[in-house]
Order: structure tokens, then sequence, then C-alpha cells
């Protein structure tokens, strides 16, 4: 399905509710907002009782700011995690045909104990699969940060050489960071649409159901992040980015049934055109030209 299709249909399933749907999209970035404004009021308490200068929130050596930092981000994810299966469930709920024009309830979804550890347990998963495709980055991006510093001290070609190296792979292992990032961005939407596998399956599923549809993702985000930098535009565009992607996400698991339907029903079966005779029976008989033909050699037996 093309750009212009998903985002033309995704703009008739918000028709008549755009005011839910851009409150239901508030939901996981104004709960991460809080806490991320609840961080940076604990750190100004911090600067302002233990005398530490602003530039040690930087570094990370203060202990107090570390604990606060870590208690934050566990709230943060608690709260969050739930809300992040609210909106997929919501949006794949509007782009089903049969629940596009009801009610949609999310109180019962959020509150629900077995969608709140899965929809923890696969926050926790994205965030240390995303943690570990980070390290090569930041690893080799240190080393190129070195190596640069090293060479404008040193006139020797080496440090410069190094240098570039390592900026090159730090580049390749960040764009490998970006492409873990996409697959699991489909991973609340297939907890959603498979509530009877396991966490961990589905991580792996994400990865395997991104394979070849990153760029329509990325078609997708570009379209409508790049009008969102006006800042006034994000009302208007929000929900039609959730539903876009959410409508394009719906379409692939439809596309990916229907494949695996018919992998399903043609292993190990004939096609419905299929003569009923086997091989070695056709060897020994002719096929009758049509039915009428048929049933008078049958009247002859």
């Amino acid at each position: 399905m093309k750009l212009k299709q998903i985002t033309a249909f995704a703009d008739r399933l918000l028709k008549g509710r755009r005011s839910a749907a851009l409150l239901v999209c508030l939901m996981p970035l104004g709960t991460v907002l809080f806490f991320r404004l609840g961080e940076a009021a604990m750190y100004s308490i911090i600067l302002y009782f233990s005398g530490m200068a602003p530039a040690g929130l930087f570094s990370g050596d203060n202990p107090v700011q570390q604990l606060a930092a870590i208690i934050c981000t566990l709230l943060r994810y608690l709260a969050a995690a739930p809300m992040i299966y609210g909106v997929a469930y919501w949006y794949l709920k509007i782009c089903d045909d049969e629940n596009r024009k009801r009610r949609i309830h999310l109180s019962p979804v959020i509150l629900n104990a077995r969608n709140y550890r899965r929809s923890l347990a696969a926050l926790l998963l994205s965030k240390a699969v995303g943690f570990v495709f980070l390290i090569p980055s930041a690893f080799f991006g240190a080393m190129a940060v070195r190596f640069i510093s090293d060479s404008l001290n040193n006139t020797r070609g080496l440090q410069l050489l190094m240098a570039v190296h390592s900026s090159v792979t730090a580049v390749i292992a960040l764009g490998l960071w970006i492409w873990a990032k996409t697959a699991l961005l489909a991973l609340p939407f297939l907890l959603v649409r498979f509530p009877e596998r396991n966490v961990f399956r589905l991580v792996y599923d994400s990865f395997r159901f991104m394979r070849g549809r990153r760029t329509t993702a990325f078609k997708i985000f570009a379209h409508y992040l790049l009008p969102m930098l006006l800042i006034v535009t994000i009302p208007f565009l929000l929900p039609e980015l959730f539903a876009a992607f959410s409508l394009f996400i719906s379409i692939s698991l439809r596309e990916d049934e229907y494949l695996e339907e018919n992998h399903f029903y043609s292993r190990h079966r004939q096609t419905g055109g299929a003569s009923k005779l086997s091989a070695w029976a056709k060897r020994r008989f002719t096929a009758a030209s049509d039915k009428a033909e048929a049933a008078g050699i049958r009247d002859n037996l």
C-alpha cells in the first residue's frame, strides 16, 4: 500500500474522533514528560542543597543524583508501559472493520494485570535490546573523540586515520541501533494482536515482522514529523501519525496472515483444480473431456 493511500485512509479513520485520538496519543507522551519534569525538579533541589556545580549533572558523580535518576526511570517505565499498550490497542481497534464505529474503553485494558505485566516486560526488553545495540556506537564514538583530540596534539597520520575509522564505525553502529529501534516499534501492536505469545518470542517476531517494511515506516514518520517541527501543527498531525503507522501495522499483519494461511492450506495438498487421479493412474486412463462423457462411461461399466 502506497504512502498516499495510507495517509488518506488514516485521515478518514480519525473522522469524528480526532479529540479522542489526540488524548490517547498524549497518554504515554504526557506520562514520560511528567516524570522527566519531576526528575528535573529533583536535580534542581540537589543543586540547591548540595552546592554541586551545574556541570556535575552531566558527569553523574553525585550518588544522590544517581539514585534520583534510577527512581525516576523506574517510575517512568512502570507508568508508561500500560499507556503504550493502551495506545496500540485503541488504534488497532479503529483500524479494524468490525470495531471502527464502536466506542473503545481503555480502562479495562490498561488496568488488566496480565496486560500490565506483558507490557512492562515488553518495554524493559525493548530498552535492553536498544541498550545492547547502542553499546558499540558509544564505544566507537568515545574512541573517535579520543583519537581526534590526540590528533590535534600530534601531527602523525596514524591518529587521524584511527579517528576516521572510529567515526565511520560509530556511524554504522548508530545505524544498527536505529534499525533495531525501528523493528521494536511494532512490538506493542504484536502484544495486542497475539496475547497468547510469550514476550521474548514477540521481540524476535518484531524483527522478522519489520523485515522489508522499514522503508515504509521511515516514509510515514518523515511525512508527519517534518511538518511537526513547526510545533503548532503537533495537535493536528500527531493523531494522524499514530493512525497512519497503526494502519500500516494492521495491513502488514493481515498480509502476513493471508500468506501464512495460503502456505498452510497449500502445504502437502493439491490445488483446487488438480485432477483427483494420482500420477500413476494418469498413465493408464485418459481423463474425460466433460461431465457428460464421464457419466456415460460410468453407465457402461
